[in-house]
């Protein structure tokens, strides 16, 4: 993409509100003119993470994450900042194709993602039409079989990839794209022999997996029953991770489902694909599915941005069982929760105090227990919508659950031994609590074990302790200083830079050479070389150099400062700056005084020049003694 101007990149960033687009990652809270929210690039338990609309600056202040609007996309997206400027551009309709060209008359050439979009769009429409051909015929009646409808066949884009090695690969050669292209997309593989590549998705019904935007950034492939074996070689298979797909960011369904994940601010969390659209056709449109069974970190933090509830819907088998306690622990090292608490503790100052975690981000995590040998898409194919409600109405804190399964296998006259091995299986989660909520549960399992509360405590403390010891220390993440350098900055200086943010205009009247902070000097050299009245902390932050210059500018528009009177109070900084170079010229002029006084005696013309330069900045201190 060729050079944007910067009006038209002020207009794409004006037009886009930095709390809409951080929002759509984060649950974000109204905290005075700013708004708060957990996190999304590191994890933490109490809100550090800042959004300031006024300035379009958004600040973590525990790992120092920080930037515009652009910014935020390319953290948290992995974009390049051509790639963040399109995507914004394109939500409010501006036209960016007059830029794509390196030069004039240039063709585009595009990036790593875009070819990847590109290819995975063409897949998408050649499997659509597969599934309405003849060779699409099988699974059509395997999708009927499974009673999904038309409606969300067209919803989810539900395609079919023929049974043949290189379907794919032939027809996307009539559309210009190279089987290079599509190996680098993940729909294709390259032979070991390095003879070529083939097909990666063959006879298999195939789920368009979108990103947050709607774009198809991969995609899953499910056999048939009757598939060849060549082509069958594992039942469910997912594209690999690309630049476009992270397997362990991406939720089946969310794109489709997001709009009833904000409206009832829960998210049902299912096993795969078929259970997710199950789900919506029965009314429940707020299932999502990670991809296989591991639900990580990412997944979390993604959905917490939307739902202040998760329920795990997993089958009721050993795997189903293995993914509910890893989902919770997951959670619970995030969050510093695992379960619902507040269902089992009525503490309001418990619940204020570690469940609301100041109103921002927290969730609640719950699991839906499925009768034995029912899954989700059979229960309500045969049960039907009112029974899987009834089910969700009863769900439980996934703590609750998971002590409960742990103990499901403990008699009553279960030896010591059998009792410390149950405990043992819940150590994971019972240590990523909270103290008081272990305390709570500690609890419970006195009443299931027959073991007094103290030496149950005891106990645990000393098998958590074993544990911690036995595990690989704990790298502490390492704080990231935006700022670029170790040093203390001048307090006026900053203190007029973060005036200047919110009247850039004042900059013209600031003497030159009056600061002494590199960064400083660059914003406002940058606010004296621009119209500096149509500029904002976020064009600011996009048009500096040095990293250490933008990270202050965020660094100082995100703090809620309402002052009363910006022009004057920046008049009164820029005249203890003044103060301040007039003292440092009078050290310096005094040391010189003494060194000449030293070296040539008190009678030197140089020192009567020298004493005569002092008592000139004298009278100019008493001429600028009364305020302005």
């Amino acid at each position: 993409m060729a050079r944007v101007p910067e009006e038209v990149v002020d207009q794409i960033r004006d037009g886009a509100p930095i709390e809409d687009v951080v929002g759509e990652f984060v649950r974000l809270k109204k905290a005075g003119t700013n708004y708060k929210g957990l996190c999304p690039f590191h994890d933490e338990k109490t809100p550090s993470f800042n959004v300031n609309p006024r300035m379009g600056i958004y600040k973590c202040f525990g790992c120092g994450a920080g930037g515009n609007v652009f910014q935020f996309l390319m953290q948290h997206e992995g974009m390049t900042f051509p790639e963040a400027l399109s995507r914004l551009a394109k939500r409010q309709g501006i036209d960016l194709s007059r830029y794509e060209g390196s030069g004039e008359g240039s063709p585009r050439k595009p990036d790593a993602r875009g070819k990847i979009l590109a290819a995975n769009r063409l897949a998408a429409d050649f499997y659509k039409a597969a599934l309405g051909s003849s060779p699409g015929e099988r699974g059509r009646k395997y999708l009927e079989e499974r009673g999904v409808t038309a409606e969300a066949i067209a919803r989810f884009r539900i395609g079919f990839a023929p049974p043949r090695w290189d379907a794919l690969i032939k027809a996307a050669g009539k559309r210009g794209v190279s089987p290079g292209d599509l190996a680098e997309a993940g729909l294709a593989v390259r032979r070991e022999d390095g003879s070529g590549h083939y097909d990666r998705f063959r006879d298999r019904i195939m789920f368009p997996i979108r990103n947050h935007e709607g774009e198809i950034a991969g995609f899953g492939g499910r056999s048939l029953p009757d598939s060849d074996p060549r082509h069958a070689t594992a039942k469910y298979v997912n594209s690999p991770d690309t630049a476009l797909f992270k397997k362990g960011r991406t939720l089946y369904g969310f794109y489709e489902g997001r709009e009833a994940i904000r409206e009832k601010k829960r998210a049902l969390v299912t096993e795969g694909y078929f259970d997710v659209i199950s789900l919506w056709e029965h009314g429940f449109r707020e299932a999502v599915a990670p991809l296989g069974t591991a639900l990580t970190a990412e997944h979390i933090r993604s959905l917490r941005a939307h739902a202040e509830e998760l329920v795990f819907v997993f089958d009721p088998d050993a795997a189903g069982t293995a993914a509910s306690e890893r989902a919770g622990s997951v959670a619970g090292r995030m969050l510093g929760l695992a379960g619902a608490p507040d269902l089992l503790v009525a503490s309001d100052v418990l619940r204020k105090d570690f469940i609301d975690r100041d109103g921002a981000g927290a969730v609640r995590l719950k699991v839906v227990n499925l009768p034995e040998g029912r899954d989700v898409d059979t229960l309500l194919v045969e049960n039907g919508a009112e029974d899987f409600a009834r089910l969700l109405s009863s769900a439980e804190g996934i703590l609750e659950n998971t002590v409960q399964t742990a103990m499901a296998g403990i008699a009553p006259g279960a030896s010591q031994a059998e009792k410390i091995e149950a405990i043992q299986r819940l150590l994971p989660i019972l240590g990523a609590c909270h103290r008081s909520v272990q305390d709570q549960y500690l609890a419970l399992l006195e009443d299931q074990l027959g073991i007094p509360y103290p030496t149950l405590t005891a106990m645990v403390r000393r098998l958590l302790a074993e544990n911690a010891r036995e595990s690989s220390p704990r790298r502490e993440e390492k704080k990231v200083d935006l700022l670029g350098e170790n040093l203390e900055r001048p307090k006026f200086e900053t203190d007029a830079l973060q005036l200047l943010l919110m009247r850039p205009e004042l900059a013209s009247e600031a003497p030159d050479g009056l600061m002494t902070d590199p960064a400083v000097n660059e914003v406002l050299s940058l606010l004296k070389s621009q119209d500096a009245a149509s500029l904002t902390a976020a064009s600011i932050a996009d048009r500096l150099e040095s990293p250490a210059a933008r990270a202050l500018v965020v660094e100082l528009a995100v703090v809620e400062v309402e002052p009363e009177d910006v022009e004057a109070e920046f008049f009164d900084c820029i005249e203890r700056l003044r103060e301040r170079r007039r003292r440092k010229m009078e050290e310096d002029l005094m040391k010189r005084i003494e060194q000449t006084r030293k070296e040539e005696g008190d009678d030197s013309p140089e020192i009567w020049k020298l004493l005569e330069r002092k008592n000139a900045l004298l009278r100019e201190r008493q001429r600028t003694a009364s305020p302005r």
